[in-house]
């Protein structure tokens, strides 16, 4: 088996500030309702109040501290989990067909037979071209699944040419 380029980590990390980028965007909404409260006393009166001020201040702690702990907590996790992933993402060109095995948890193998490969894409996305690899999508007979039926998110270009090409030539043989 073999496995993915090494800037694949770089894939599963912008995985996890998926969830990240939210997150921070929600304390920040936190931070901002409370600067407001400081800013603009309520209704009626003329300067903020003891109480509004504190919960204020309280409010902007508590949020710099969640901000603190989610970016710190999202990168160690997308550390941690770019480093699983990788070494858990193997794939193998074999007699029967193309074989992907993935999964930290929950494992899931993939044995894509070649007679039912329809089309082979290779993608290179802004990522792919700094860090210099392809992705590479199979497609297959009757898989409903949304999406590829295989997916290898980073391949060497050159591998990923010469996986395209083992692969077509395999469909035309047909």
């Amino acid at each position: 088996m073999q496995q993915l380029h090494p800037s694949a980590r770089w894939v599963f990390r912008t995985s996890v500030y998926q969830w990240l980028i939210p997150m921070l965007a929600i304390i920040a909404i936190v931070a901002f309702v409370a600067l407001v409260i400081v800013v603009f006393p309520s209704e009626g009166q003329t300067e903020v109040s003891q109480e509004d001020a504190a919960l204020s201040r309280t409010m902007m702690i508590l949020a710099g501290f969640a901000a603190l702990a989610t970016i710190i907590g999202g990168l160690l996790s997308s550390e941690v989990y770019a480093r699983m992933a990788y070494e858990r993402y193997l794939y193998d060109l074999t007699k029967e067909g193309l074989i992907i095995e993935r999964g930290i948890v929950w494992k899931k193998h993939v044995t894509i037979p070649y007679d039912r490969i329809q089309n082979v894409d290779i993608e290179r996305g802004i990522l792919a071209r700094l860090l210099n690899f392809s992705s590479v999508s199979i497609h297959t007979a009757g898989y409903s699944g949304g999406g590829p039926e295989g997916y290898l998110p980073a391949l060497d270009v050159a591998t990923a040419d010469q996986m395209r090409g083992a692969l077509l030539r395999r469909i035309q043989r047909r």
